[in-house]
């Protein structure tokens, strides 16, 4: 078995306290060896790896041993200590001969240990403090062929509310006024990031990401390739400070931020979109609360819409939402690991407002993006027919619960099933049929399971994996413009199957290709299309990921 570390340069001491002073001042390297060793146990003493009273003990104790090694070889060759009269409370013991082989082997074992040990450690220092940088790059390119497979039995008459809000009705709207349900379409996408940390000092860093996209829809920062070789538009997609109080060496972890900010809590895209970011402040904990289990806590708050004060109601236009979350994390087995995790998410002031007669005072109550799905009503009150303005009808408060479970006796494959469900308390089928005009059933809740086997990430050449899941999302169980916008073309009221798979090409290259089937639920709620036809739309994506 290979020695450890702390008896390693106990063995160094020894020799090193055994060397008569004479005789080390004569040799340079046994000089440098010695300041070595007691240079490193001064250091692991600052570092906290061992106590000042355990050094100094290890110090003692090597002075000792070799006090009775050195009396030992004495006697062996038949000599004796200098004579020479010694001051009081002084001893010298002197070697005449330390064997060349000895030497090397605990230069030998020193270097090794060095080496293995502390120059790891020391690499670990340097990486969490960023020493000779404070700069850190990172980005990702993926390109898209995406195609998308419509039924031609479809309702052609789904309106598109997001185009006739921003049109400012649905004769202003034109040939928009409706979602194209029928016609197939393939086109490639390009998506771009490109982040910088900045550290600005040992616990401090700032954060930024520029993204391709648009200033329409949050939930993609995907560019379509074909727009007659215009150029991309790129947008600010991350920036914030970030504050991790903990020592780098410690098992709790407690990280703070601020400004337009990654997705805090751990969900599935049946909630929040992967390419979604948000603006507010963030507080998250995760650390091992016994052996073998770790306590996770996120908690955010978010700002939808800040504006001017309403100088007509005396209020504030603003739309806030906020979360907590708490899960634990266990190590059942060596190879079974199982997560539980509970959020609550409360969305402030999105339900719409209509407005006083010919007043337009209460516009901002309108969503600024709306995807399909959600139980939507005309906040406009005048005798215009042609003017339209389209909010939401549901208060929303969401309950979700998600576990996951993660076997690893086949590794390096994993076997790992995860499951999501959600339910918006929120919803009060009294309040929205008085918005709506007509009764509107609950429909409220949501759910998605998924099974993934093969490599947990494809990051190197020849790694995989396949998956595949089933996904069930009510009209009103979540807000349409946060979830997916791949599963059935964006927003609620869908169900279907997904399968796919990833391939890794190369190192930080992959391939992933995914089958998303469809279908609507329920339909819009009875006076906006009629009659229903269920919605049907498969989407097929292969895309080709770089990592830098």
């Amino acid at each position: 078995m290979r020695p450890s570390p702390m008896a390693s340069m106990l063995a160094g001491l020894v020799l090193l306290f055994a060397l008569p002073s004479g005789q080390a001042a004569e040799s340079t390297e046994l000089l440098e060896l010695k300041n070595t060793i007691l240079n490193l146990v001064d250091e692991l003493v600052a570092q906290g790896v061992i106590s000042a009273d355990k050094a100094a003990d290890m110090k003692q104790q090597a002075a000792l041993k070799a006090r009775e090694q050195a009396a030992q070889a004495a006697m062996a060759q038949g000599q004796v200590a200098d004579a020479a009269p010694q001051a009081a409370g002084t001893e010298v013991v002197r070697v005449p001969y330390v064997p060349e082989f000895v030497k090397e082997e605990i230069r030998a074992e020193v270097r090794k240990e060095l080496s293995e040990e502390v120059t790891e450690n020391v690499v670990a220092v340097g990486r969490a403090e960023k020493w000779g940088s404070r700069l850190e790059f990172s980005g990702d390119l993926r390109l898209r062929a995406n195609g998308i497979f419509q039924e031609n039995s479809n309702n052609p008459t789904i309106p598109d509310f997001q185009a006739i809000n921003e049109a400012g009705g649905a004769a202003a709207a034109g040939e928009d006024v409706f979602l194209d349900t029928n016609e197939d379409t393939l086109k490639g996408q390009v998506r771009l990031r490109l982040g910088l940390e900045a550290a600005v000092n040992d616990t401090v860093s700032v954060v930024t990401r520029l993204a391709t996209g648009n200033d329409t829809d949050p939930t993609t920062r995907n560019q379509r390739l074909g727009t007659y070789n215009r150029q991309f538009d790129i947008f600010v997609d991350l920036a914030y400070g970030e504050w991790r109080p903990d020592d780098p060496w410690s098992t709790q972890a407690f990280t703070f931020r601020g400004g337009r900010l990654p997705n805090p809590f751990y969900a599935s895209s049946l909630l929040f979109d992967d390419d979604l970011t948000f603006d507010g402040i963030t507080a998250a904990y995760r650390g091992e609360l016994v052996d073998g289990v770790d306590l996770i806590a996120n908690l955010g708050g978010f700002t939808l819409l800040a504006e001017e004060p309403n100088l007509i109601d005396g209020g504030t236009n603003d739309k806030h939402w906020w979360g907590g979350q708490l899960g634990l994390d266990f190590d059942i087995t060596e190879n079974l690991t199982l997560a539980f995790l509970g959020a609550y998410y409360d969305f402030l002031d999105v339900v719409g407002e209509r407005n006083d007669f010919n007043s337009t005072s209460r516009d901002w109550t309108a969503p600024e993006f709306i995807a399909k799905g959600n139980t939507v009503f005309d906040i406009r009150n005048d005798n215009d027919p042609d003017t339209q303005l389209f909010a939401l009808a549901s208060e929303f408060e969401l309950l979700n619960a998600m576990i996951e479970v993660d076997y690893a006796g086949f590794a390096p494959v994993h076997v790992i099933l995860r499951g999501d469900y959600v339910q918006n308390i929120g919803f009060d089928r009294g309040d929205v049929a008085e918005r709506v005009g007509v009764d509107v059933s609950e429909r409220n809740t949501g759910w998605f399971t998924q099974l993934e086997v093969g490599y947990p990430k494809v990051r190197s050449a020849g790694q995989w994996q396949v998956f595949g899941g089933y996904r069930y999302l009510q009209r009103d169980a979540v807000l349409d413009s946060f979830t997916d916008s791949d599963f059935h073309t964006g927003g609620t009221d869908a169900e279907g199957w997904l399968i796919g798979a990833y391939y890794g090409i190369a190192t930080d290259l992959w391939l992933r290709a995914r089958w998303l089937a469809a279908d609507e639920i329920d339909g819009a709620p009875a006076g906006f299309a009629s009659p229903f036809v269920p919605y049907a739309v498969d989407v097929l994506q292969i895309d080709l990921n770089a990592q830098f």
